[in-house]
Order: structure tokens, then sequence, then C-alpha cells
């Protein structure tokens, strides 16, 4: 049997922890890996120990989301041409990986969990030979997008399961000198992204939760831009870590975390940490919250601020919930093989 070559390309850290499930469950004959800097994913991927080459970087405006994404296209094509072409890509959300492959003729595969990201989705859905994702988003959202739903692969849990319940965290340092039992009466806050349009009412509610949480409790304070921490810098009770961290272990020490939602209050709920999602409550978060994992939505500061006190270090026993989720590896690793073996036909 001739042997497969994959490319994947990994452009947020939340790839980097998926990958690591994945090729903690399957030895691939031959796998080489691409990146984007910036949002620490390249940081997060070291911290793996996986092997990867960097193109590009990450754009803020959709003006440099444009021009960063043409350039990261010619590099990564060239790559491709000199380490010859892959039998398939694997990728989440790769916008130039996705047109890359598609122009080559490379089958893809990917996973994908992020309904509201609609640029993306319009620039990659269409093009994708398959795409797994959870059973908590109904088929006919993605394929709206284009995509037939013969080619749409649903599993009943999240992206997050494949490495929390793997427990791969637990091999990697935290990045934060702190004991457990300061972490254990201490808050993470993710920041919003409070450079996009649809969040600016947020920025002043931020500073107003920090500034009370900071009065009563150790915050662990997570900015999604480098401003924030020149801003907060000799803050009170507001630490502004300077290295990357191990997240998903972090979430799992701490007493409770609030952001805007998304990955990092999947991670801490699927650990039974309290979490509180001040702005998204999306498709994944609300599935998760019915089937008692202690996720819960709050846009109101005061009020969250509130529940942050009543709910403060009360942890959740999820282990059975948890290990009842499915998560995504699985079916990345069939698909793979399968385009993998129509393409040797």
């Amino acid at each position: 049997m001739a042997s497969m070559k994959l490319w994947v390309d990994v452009v947020h850290p939340k790839d980097a922890w998926l990958l690591k499930a994945l090729l903690l469950d399957c030895k691939f004959e031959e796998v080489y890996v691409t990146s984007r800097r910036g949002l620490a994913t390249c940081q997060v991927l070291d911290m793996l120990k996986i092997s990867h080459t960097p193109f590009g970087r990450y754009g803020y405006s959709v003006r440099e989301k444009f021009m960063f994404g043409v350039e990261r296209e010619k590099t990564l094509a060239g790559f491709i041409e000199s380490h010859g072409r892959p039998d398939v890509l694997y990728a989440h959300g790769s916008v130039e990986a996705t047109r890359v492959a598609f122009g080559f003729g490379i089958p893809m595969v990917h996973a994908n969990d992020t309904i509201i990201n609609l640029s993306v989705l319009r620039l990659t859905v269409p093009l994708l030979d398959s795409l797994v994702t959870p059973n908590s988003i109904e088929k006919k959202l993605w394929e709206k997008f284009g995509i037939a739903p013969s080619k749409i692969i649903q599993y009943n849990g999240t992206e997050e399961v494949s490495y929390i319940k793997r427990r791969i965290a637990e091999d990697v340092p935290l990045g934060i000198d702190m004991s457990e039992k300061e972490l254990r009466y201490s808050v993470v806050l993710r920041d919003i992204e409070s450079d996009a349009s649809y969040v600016r009412v947020y920025r002043e509610k931020i500073k107003e939760l920090l500034s009370m949480l900071a009065e009563d409790y150790q915050v662990i304070f997570l900015p999604r831009y480098t401003g924030k921490k020149a801003e907060l810098k000799g803050a009170g009770n507001i630490m502004v870590p300077k290295n990357v961290l191990n997240v998903p272990l972090l979430v799992r020490l701490v007493g409770a975390v609030i952001c805007s939602g998304g990955t990092i209050a999947k991670e801490a709920a699927l650990q039974g940490t309290p979490a509180i999602s001040l702005h998204f409550f999306d498709l994944i978060g609300k599935y998760l919250s019915k089937k008692g994992f202690p996720l819960y939505y709050l846009p109101n500061v005061k009020e969250a601020y509130k529940l942050v006190c009543r709910i403060m270090g009360e942890r959740v026993e999820v282990g059975e919930r948890l290990n009842a989720l499915e998560d995504p590896v699985p079916h990345i690793i069939e698909q793979v093989h399968r385009l993998s073996a129509l393409g040797k036909k």
C-alpha cells in the first residue's frame, strides 16, 4: 500500500490542540504542518512540540486580511511545489490553504464549529470534499454556503472534547508561577474582540468588570491585543501573563472563567469549572449548558460579577458527561484516509 502524505495548516491556537489529539491517535506516514504567525498560534504549536513551518501573519483589518492572505497563498503554493503535492489537506477554516489546495487539485477535509464566521465560510465551505462538524449545528446551516449534505460528517460533541478527554494539557507546563491554592481563588477573564465593530459597546463594560473582580479576587486577564498589556501594567490584583499559557490546564485549576464565549468557555465547562459568557452564546454553548455543563450566558457585567461571587470555586463533577461526548478525531482520520484512497485509484 502506497504511503500517504498529509498536509495540515494551523491558523488558530485551538487548531494546534486538536491537531495534537489527531497525531496521538493516528501515526500518518508523512505529515507536514504549516502555520500562521499571530494569535499565539506558533507559540502553542511549539508548546505542544509540533514541528511546523510558519507562513504569513494574521491580519486585523479587512484590508490586512486580504493583503496578508494573498501573500500567504503565494508562499504556501511555493512550499507545496517544492515539497511535492500532498494527498490530502486537513485544516480548520484556513482560507489560504483551502484556495491553494483547490488550485493544486488536493482533496480537503476541514473541521469547523464556527458558523458565525461568515466570510471564512463563504471562502472555504463550497470547495471542501469533507466537513466534520458538531451535530449541534444543523446541516442546513452549512448547506447554505454551498456544500452538499453528503459531504457533512457530524458527531455528538465538541472539538475541545478531543484534547480535554485525552488530558493532553497535563503533560505541558502551565506557564504561570502560581500554586494550585492560589489558582483556586482566581478568576480568568478573557478579553473580548474589542477591536471588532460589533462589540465596541463592551469596551467600557470589560474595564468595569475588571475593577469589580479585582476588589475581591486575583484576576488573570488574557488580552487579545498587545496594547491591553501595557494599559493594565501594574494594576492591583490583575495579572497579565507575559508568556503564552497552557490555557486548557489553567481553566481547570481556577475558580471561575469569564469570557466572550467560544473556546475558553467550553474548555472550562468541560472540566467542571464554572464559565460565564458575556457576549456570544452560540449553538454549541447552548448544547453544553443543556447537557449540564456549568456554562452560563450573562451579558450584564454586574449580574456576571454577582454570579461569580456565588459560584466561585464550586466545581461541577462532569466526568460521566464528558465521557459520553464524541470528538471529531476519529471522523477526521476516517475522512483523510478515505480521500487519500480515492485519489490513488
